[in-house]
């Protein structure tokens, strides 16, 4: 558990807010690919954390990837497993249940009992710890996790803290679509339920494509480039084992 601070305790010179550019930067970055990296960068300069990794996890399905963020080898295959096999094996995970509202947690390597789960996400990159801070939504919740090889101390704990307040909010605003736009955000609940396999930009990419978007249309509203439209529905279409979107529509339009 993050250690709880009490005025009474602590210097108040301790308690600086967050620079409130950082904190701009961050929201005005939540749905294009510069969040990972503004993130990372500050959460590293606070704590010398050498890993970031969000989500948002409906109940009905797997979570959904937000922000993946490393300076290690291997980053790409610890969130592949853990999204299909680790996450309900989380600690922070199991104590989110009996929380209402915010919540942190640290993890030792110690508490991760599958074993393949703490080999491949804490003893080959060699992790000793995380810290996790997750709030719970009426349809699911939201976890940002920082990896590190070291222990996080109490001051980099409680600058950690400062960045996950914002950064939650920002996930959050990320994961919802864009007002009006219902239908996208149906055709983004089927695609979750009949294919959870997908990825979280390449779940709204299909979407918008099946509504017949084109790729600039989607580039701009999701805040990524033409050409990492076309990457993601490529990815998808090949994890989906289809041709084109329109192989889609029966299962989706119904």
């Amino acid at each position: 558990m993050v250690p709880r601070y009490s005025l009474n305790r602590m210097n108040l010179s301790d308690l600086v807010p967050l620079n409130p550019d950082f904190g701009a930067s961050l929201i005005n970055a939540a749905r294009s690919e510069a969040f990972a990296e503004i993130l990372f960068n500050a959460a590293n300069t606070v704590s010398g954390v050498e890993e970031v990794f969000g989500y948002v996890a409906h109940k009905d399905g797997r979570p959904d990837v937000i922000v993946a963020h490393s300076t290690l080898d291997g980053a790409s295959e610890r969130v592949r497993q853990y999204v299909k096999r680790f996450f309900r094996h989380d600690p922070a995970v199991s104590a989110s249940r009996n929380e209402k509202f915010g919540f942190s947690r640290r993890i030792r390597i110690n508490e991760i009992i599958p074993y393949d789960y703490r080999r491949l996400c804490f003893e080959e990159p060699r992790f000793q710890e995380k810290l996790s801070f997750g709030w719970r939504l009426p349809d699911g919740l939201a976890m940002l996790s920082f990896y590190k090889r070291g222990e996080i101390d109490e001051h980099a704990a409680l600058n950690l803290t400062r960045i996950a307040d914002v950064s939650l909010a920002a996930l959050r605003h990320a994961q919802k679509p864009p007002a009006g736009a219902v239908f996208i955000e149906t055709l983004e609940a089927r695609l979750r339920h009949t294919h959870p396999e997908l990825t979280m930009r390449e779940n709204q990419v299909c979407a918008r494509t099946v509504a017949g978007w084109t790729a600039e249309k989607i580039a701009k509203d999701l805040g990524v480039k033409a050409s990492s439209v076309l990457t993601y529905r490529q990815r998808a279409y090949r994890r989906m084992n289809i041709a084109a979107a329109n192989a889609l529509l029966p299962e989706l339009l119904h």
